[in-house]
């Protein structure tokens, strides 16, 4: 139940989902899109998995946008984040071509 007396009933949470939320360009060209459809509040992103493990306490947000802001914030814990996804994907990219480049083992 709502306490407060200046609330504003009709204001609702939306969900907005994207493929991935590694994909920076894609979060962004989202908040582009809901700025330009005239959405000026202050909005959250956060992950699926952050949801279904209850984080709903200050800094639980992957990204932040500003109140009638166009860019992303992206806080520290969401930065070295995405640099340990790019630093594994790289590495099994690396792992992946190096197995290509083997030679087959001879069998006798």
């Amino acid at each position: 139940m709502n306490t407060r007396t200046k609330s504003d009933d009709t204001r609702r949470p939306i969900c907005i989902y994207t493929r991935d939320w590694h994909d920076v360009d894609d979060v962004q060209r989202v908040l582009t899109n809901l700025r330009t459809l005239g959405i000026t509040d202050l909005l959250l992103y956060k992950t699926n998995s952050d949801t279904l493990n209850g984080r709903y306490d200050t800094g639980a947000s992957t990204f932040v946008a500003p109140a009638a802001k166009q860019k992303l914030v992206i806080p520290k814990r969401t930065r070295e984040a995405l640099e340990h996804h790019h630093a594994a994907r790289s590495q099994a990219r690396r792992a992946a071509a190096a197995r290509r480049k083997a030679p087959a083992p001879k069998h006798t």
